[in-house]
C-alpha cells in the first residue's frame, strides 16, 4: 500500500503462467495490463481491455471480478471465499494503480 497502512496479506496464487512449468502467478507484484495480459483469450478479456482503454474504472472492476468468480469456480473451486476475497482485493488495487485513484 502506498501509505504503508495495509497489513501485508499472503495472496494466493492463481494463474499457471504456462501450463507445464507449473509455476503460478505471484498477482501482487503484477500490474493490472499484466494480469489482464495473462487471461485466456476470450471475450472477458477483450471487454477488460476495453473498458480500461475507455478509462472506465467501474466496469473494469465488476468485469474482473466477474471473471474471477468464474475463474475459480471452473480451475480453482478448492480456493476459500477469504482467499479470493484476498485475490479481488489485490486486483482493485491495481485497477486503483492503473487509473491513478487512491
Amino acid at each position: 500500500d502506498f501509505f504503508g497502512v495495509q497489513e501485508e496479506k499472503e495472496v494466493p496464487q492463481l494463474l499457471e503462467e504456462e501450463p507445464n512449468k507449473n509455476e503460478p502467478i505471484d498477482v501482487s507484484t503484477m500490474t493490472l495490463v499484466d494480469i489482464v495480459n495473462s487471461m485466456p483469450e476470450g471475450a472477458a478479456k477483450k471487454q477488460i481491455q476495453e473498458h480500461m482503454e475507455d478509462g472506465e474504472l467501474d466496469m473494469t472492476r465488476s468485469d474482473l471480478d466477474a471473471f474471477l468468480e468464474e475463474f475459480v469456480s471452473g480451475q480453482a473451486p478448492d480456493l476459500s471465499n477469504e482467499q479470493v476475497e484476498i485475490i479481488k482485493d489485490t486486483f482493485h488495487g491495481k485497477i486503483n494503480d492503473f487509473f491513478g485513484v487512491q
